[in-house]
């Protein structure tokens, strides 16, 4: 496979990413171009290779090689950047040069040239480790289809998680009102009736599953409700009265995984350039048309599922999607469907980075963790397992034996010897906890691994599984797509409820734009932050705008944003003892804070200084390097720019190191030229098939040799050059945390 993003590719310049750098040291002048990675060893290790020019002080033109590097590496998500450092050079080559001079010009090399603490795109090396068949941890996840609503006119779809649950209000003592806890919609229940609250009004039913119908005078139990941001949306709709019957909207009621599909009228199709696929415009929904099989293809978390009619019945269609779909256009209207396309570039980046840790340093005495149950600690085995698992409470508590209690709480483990506690930061997990099967709500948390750890921290690092985000076959899933039922029961006069990760939360989609995913309503990074698309008052409060998942959107167990507190937490209890908060209740928030945020001082993230930023020198840097590579336990932070090397502000990067041992310029479309050191000039160089490469002058005013007699570029050397090039031109879009569009236009809504 090779990345093809057009004749830009060969246009990355310095002045996005700080490459290539010059320098001067003893006469020689030199620049150094953006270093191609071969492996990424455990994503801390890196070996590359980077082309580098020296210019001599009696000389116009330079010499060229190659330089073989390995380094160690740390990962700033946030800025798609890697801090590079610890730098150690394995060979030196420059191609055509007699033995005596090409010596010499390693000695210099070796001695006065350094990229050590230097920063590279993330995109970048990912891109670069497509020819290495690097593959993320594999996740056998479920396929079979939710249940699929299609409605041509207004719908909504109330999702219960299981059987309707309902709890007393504690602030209201004894008042006729109790609410659902376990939908994202407001469901109450005052005497024997239900009345649900929507976008436009009130509805009520003599059943929690409906049907409903317009709602008469509200119970005045609703005015009582607390004063409190939990209960402010619905007060103030109290006065909204019930939904017009002219407007009255198809309601449907699920106790099961479901999604919706609401279409504005008939399905309005648009062709999709260069394939046989229309996508439908006038729905929110992810749905196409395939004319030659007359089906329809819907996406939801990652799996298409396709049918020949838009009422069903739906099959999971990732393993055998017509070939139209690798075809899609990246820039059409459905182009970040892309990432769930097997055998795409985009889904092959995807893939790439869900194996990219993401870590910090905890502090062992700084992180604590208390672990609160609703009643007695109660415990349920793990399939497969010898482990059980803790039913009771919200945070992830695992039983190895009666003396070995281990707990998961924002990606950071703890151990204890009783269930109860203390609880102390764990530096070894047992291997059996990473035998969990997906099947387990537990399974999350074993993408939650130590990677170091000292006597006064330990390093911790999580993948892409642990936000819900799973690689299987050629796919890249959101969800393992097993439901796990809730946990609930009866605790002080009033349930307790623990919702689990789901898998099907309002048409789920991964957005390679920011790495997150969304649906909808909005959207959420896999790794817990959320950026709630589709309305989110200053106050915190949901816009309703006829949301057909509710006014809080979908819900997700594995990450829930605490309006309270201004975090987002996983495994949440949505009501214990009659501490009631439900679930979805928005935040305003603008990032996406991974869950070691929520530790405070208590861990240590890599942050990286990419251009752009505050750099110290005029060099990139990073803050907390530590010999190795890791954030530092406990260091003060520090900045290392690269000693003498600056951005070749102007320069274009786009000089690469072959795979044959020579050195390549690109000038997009295709077309390359190779540096000849004995003449010190750029040469013209046949493609694949026996074409020559247009346009290529060589330096020092040589004619250019004609097609003939022009050297051959083997078809090996002229995809690693292409795929290097994109690779190069890609990390340069998204360097520096800028990743841009990709969304469904504004607020995570696909623009008509």
């Amino acid at each position: 496979m090779v990345f093809l993003f057009g004749a830009s590719a060969a246009l990355a310049r310095a002045d996005s990413t700080g490459w290539p750098k010059t320098g001067e040291a003893k006469g020689y002048k030199y620049t150094i171009y953006e270093p191609q990675i071969d492996s990424w060893d455990n994503y801390s290790t890196i070996k590359g290779h980077y082309a580098i020019a020296l210019t001599a002080p009696s000389q116009k033109d330079p010499w060229y090689g190659v330089v073989a590097v390995t380094a160690k590496s740390v990962v700033d998500f946030d800025k798609r950047a890697v801090q590079i450092s610890g730098v150690s050079v394995e060979s030196i080559n420059f191609p055509m040069l007699g033995a005596d001079q090409a010596k010499k010009l390693d000695a210099y090399v070796r001695a006065n040239v350094n990229i050590a603490d230097t920063v590279l795109p993330m995109d970048t090396i990912l891109l670069n480790m497509q020819h290495a068949k690097i593959k993320s941890r594999e996740t056998k996840v479920g396929t079979e289809p939710p249940v699929i609503y299609f409605s041509k006119t207004p719908a909504m779809l109330v999702v219960y998680d299981g059987d309707p649950i309902f709890s007393g209000i504690k602030e209201m003592g004894s008042v006729d009102l109790q609410f659902a806890v376990n939908t994202n919609w407001n469901v109450f229940k005052s005497g024997a009736t239900f009345y649900l609250l929507t976008g436009n009004g009130w509805l009520q039913s003599s059943a929690a599953t409906g049907p409903f119908q317009a709602a008469g005078p509200l119970p005045s139990a609703l005015s009582a409700l607390p004063a409190t941001d939990n209960w402010k949306d619905v007060r103030s709709a109290l006065t909204i009265g019930p939904v017009d019957k002219s407007k009255m909207p198809t309601i449907w009621v699920s106790t099961k995984p479901a999604e919706a599909i609401v279409v504005g009228g008939e399905p309005k199709l648009v062709a999709l350039q260069g394939t046989q696929l229309s996508y439908v415009d006038n729905t929110d929904s992810t749905l196409l048309f395939y004319k030659p099989d007359k089906r329809w293809y819907y996406l939801s978390s990652g799996r298409w599922f396709s049918a020949t009619s838009l009422n069903g019945p739906w099959a999971f269609a990732n393993n055998n999607l017509p070939k139209d779909f690798t075809k899609i256009p990246a820039s059409s209207q459905v182009g970040w469907a892309l990432p769930s396309v097997p055998g795409t570039p985009q889904a092959e980046e995807a893939i790439l980075e869900a194996g990219v840790p993401h870590e910090a340093w905890i502090n062992r005495q700084q992180a604590t963790l208390t672990v609160s149950y609703s009643g007695d600690p109660q415990f349920q085995p793990i399939q497969g397992t010898n482990l059980q698992y803790a039913t009771n409470t919200d945070v992830d508590v695992i039983k190895v034996n009666d003396q070995e209690y281990y707990a998961c709480k924002d990606a950071v483990w703890f151990k204890a010897t009783s269930p109860a506690g203390p609880w102390t930061v764990a530096d070894k997990i047992p291997d059996e906890i990473y035998q969990i099967p997906s099947t387990s709500a537990a399974y999350a948390d074993t993408f939650v691994t130590v990677e170091e750890s000292t006597t006064t921290d330990v390093l911790y690092g999580y993948g892409s599984g642990w936000g819900l985000g799973y690689y299987w076959g050629p796919g890249w899933y959101y969800g393992p797509g097993w439901y796990y039922p809730p946990y609930w029961g009866y605790y002080g006069g009033y349930p307790w409820y623990y919702p689990y990760p789901r898998t099907f939360v309002g048409g789920a989609w991964y957005n390679p734009a920011t790495g997150g995913w969304g649906n909808a309503w909005g959207v959420r990074g896999p790794y817990g932050g959320a950026t709630v698309g589709g309305g989110v008052t200053g106050g915190g409060a949901y816009w309703r705008g006829g949301s057909v998942y509710g006014p809080n959107g979908g819900i997700r167990g594995g990450a829930i944003y605490n309006p309270a507190t201004g975090n987002w937490y996983r495994g949440g209890v949505a009501c214990n003892g009659g501490n009631c908060q439900r679930w979805g209740q928005g935040g305003n928030v603008n990032n996406r804070p991974t869950p070691y945020s929520n530790w405070g001082n208590a861990a240590r993230q890599p942050s990286v200084n990419t251009p752009g930023g505050n750099r110290p020198g005029g060099g990139p840097g990073v803050s907390n390097p530590i010999a190795g590579g890791r954030p530092g336990a406990g260091q003060p932070g520090v900045s290392n720019p690269i000693a003498g090397n600056q951005p070749g502000v102007g320069t274009l990067d786009n000089v690469y190191a072959g795979r044959d041992g020579n050195i390549y310029r690109d000038a997009g479309n295709g077309n390359w030229s190779r540096y000849n050191n004995a003449g010190q000039n750029w040469q013209g160089v046949g493609t694949p098939g026996g074409g020559a490469s247009a346009g290529q002058l060589p330096a020092g005013g040589a004619s250019r040799p004609t097609a003939a007699t022009q050297p051959a570029m083997s078809n090996n050397t002229y995809r690693g050059l292409q795929n290097s090039s994109a690779a190069r031109y890609q990390g340069a879009q998204n360097f520096g945390g800028m990743r841009g569009g990709g969304m469904r236009g504004g607020g995570g809504r696909r623009g008509r």
